[in-house]
């Protein structure tokens, strides 16, 4: 797995985002443009008041908002978010998110003579110190700029100013009588912890064995070896070695010895020209001594469709591999059309 920043990571999201709604050399109105920062920002805010909140927990939905909250079962117990997210940016960037807010609002108190009082306030003068010169259209290279920007100078409000964001948001549930915000505070936390299982996985882990008084040291660590047996590929119930694209399969393998903890079965895609790509997970608290573990996923690409030669299974621990499955097919499952 490779390491991500979170702000690589939104990047990332955004990008995904944009690309479902707007085909690449496409122009974003205006009115789509402000949306997005106006989105970005909000997100940022909340996530970083979330980061900062030692009151929020997962969970917690408001009755009318239609969103899951995370599987806690499937993540590390992080009490302290904030520790987590100093800890994957550095102190110098916490520093500059600090600094970025301090200095806003400082000016909105010079030029108007008071605190902000709700959102508007703090996004329409950054809305024209972000946005640039006017124009009809942007580009997506441009509504991604702005869209960062705005993400990270929500993100400084929300942990500089976590009661003030905390405060807006519960005047505009009033004013709106709607749970946009509680949507977004389960949304942005259910978002953090799939950032911590995809990127960051074994730094959440150490910290989350800290503050549970936890020290998982290989060296002192005793035990048999481990062993892993793959046992097979299954779709419908029978074991197979081929399936067809589209079809539901399911790896399953048996697992002995080796040591305790947060461990991560994943299903790769084994590609001839590029990266290999994660394409499920689960994760899973083990014992050191015996289970069998089993992992659906549905293949998109059939072997030779972009560059795709098959698929693999693979055993973690944080983001270290504690086996791979051997390169030779079968055991690796070739995918027909």
């Amino acid at each position: 797995m490779e390491n991500m920043s979170l702000e690589e990571y939104f990047v990332k999201e955004v990008i995904f985002e944009l690309n479902k709604t707007y085909i690449e050399g496409s122009t974003v109105s205006v009115e789509d443009y402000r949306y997005i920062f106006n989105d970005s920002w909000q997100h940022g805010a909340i996530l970083g008041r979330v980061l900062a909140s030692k009151s929020f927990v997962p969970g917690e939905l408001n009755e009318n908002a239609n969103l899951r909250a995370p599987d806690m079962q499937k993540v590390p117990r992080i009490k302290n978010k904030l520790r987590v997210f100093k800890a994957i940016n550095g102190p110098d960037f916490m520093e500059k998110l600090g600094k970025l807010a301090r200095t806003r609002m400082q000016a909105y108190k010079a030029a108007c003579g008071k605190q902000p009082e709700c959102y508007e306030d703090i996004t329409n003068d950054l809305w024209q110190q972000i946005s640039g010169d006017y124009k009809d259209t942007f580009t997506l290279d441009e509504t991604l700029i702005v869209a960062k920007d705005a993400f990270l100078e929500g993100m400084a409000w929300g942990i500089e100013y976590p009661d003030f964001i905390e405060q807006m948001n519960i005047e505009l549930n009033v004013k709106g009588n709607n749970n946009v915000y509680k949507f977004l505070e389960n949304k942005l936390v259910e978002d953090f912890y799939r950032y911590l299982q995809l990127y960051q996985l074994d730094l959440a882990v150490k910290i989350a064995d800290e503050e549970a008084g936890i020290h998982d040291d290989r060296k002192t660590q005793k035990g048999r070896p481990l062993n892993v047996k793959f046992a097979g590929w299954y779709t419908d119930g029978n074991k197979v070695i081929t399936c067809k694209k589209g079809s539901s399969v399911i790896a399953r393998i048996n697992i002995s010895g080796g040591l305790k903890g947060l461990h991560v079965l994943q299903i790769r895609s084994d590609m001839s020209l590029a990266e290999d790509e994660m394409i499920e997970q689960i994760m899973f608290d083990y014992d050191g001594i015996k289970t069998n573990m089993e992992l659906a996923f549905i293949p998109k690409f059939a072997t030779g469709e972009s560059g795709t030669k098959g698929y693999y299974v693979e055993l973690l621990k944080g983001t270290e591999s504690m086996w791979l499955m051997k390169s030779d097919y079968p055991p690796r499952l070739k995918v027909t059309i």
